[in-house]
């Protein structure tokens, strides 16, 4: 079993083999372990297309979930690759739940755009959303101009630039329950129109 470590061929090594030499920090094992799960990482992230983050966002939690099930694998509770199948599954779902959580509402509700052309980075790929997501930003601004007084206008804005209450409320010099107040008729606002 070890000759093959010094020779670098872990190929030929079974799973719970790999497992073992990565636990002990070899670089060269989890990276053979890395390209046999790498159809399950891809396969499970196929199937949560569409929640919110991008493919490669996906497959990274696949692989943390890798790292995780070898950190914690116990051969006498089954096989690894079972084991590792449900420890990738649950990393990317916990991943899509956080990142469909109230708390990533802003950021899964906003459109990307691209640094050097300004236009947004699916530009080319979906004509039918970029002039939806243009149509539905136009619509946002004119309501923020209509409906929002100046007061509230900055204090979104700041928000949005991912200030806190207290940085909002010290910038503005206003109190933060003021601040807390301005954001909650902002949310009353935007969402009635």
């Amino acid at each position: 079993m070890f000759d093959d470590q010094v020779f670098g061929n872990f190929s030929e090594l079974p799973d719970d083999d790999l497992v073992g030499l990565s636990k002990n920090s070899n670089e060269d094992a989890f990276r053979e372990l890395v390209l046999r799960y790498l159809y399950l990482i891809r396969s499970v992230a196929l199937n949560y297309r569409g929640s919110g983050l991008e493919p490669d966002d996906l497959i990274q939690e696949g692989l943390l979930g890798l790292l995780s099930a070898v950190k914690t694998f116990d051969d006498s509770k089954g096989t690894f690759k079972a084991y590792a199948g449900v420890c990738v599954k649950n990393k990317i779902l916990s991943a899509v739940r956080f990142a469909l959580s109230d708390k990533n509402k802003i950021l899964n509700d906003s459109v990307l755009f691209d640094d050097e052309s300004g236009l947004p980075a699916d530009y080319f790929s979906e004509p039918e959303a970029v002039v939806l997501s243009k149509e539905s930003a136009e619509r946002l601004k004119a309501a923020i101009r209509e409906n929002l007084t100046e007061l509230e206008q900055n204090v979104l804005s700041l928000y949005l630039l991912g200030y806190s209450y207290a940085e909002i409320s010290k910038r503005l010099s206003i109190d933060e329950k003021a601040c807390d107040n301005a954001m909650q008729r902002v949310r009353r606002k935007l969402r009635n129109d």
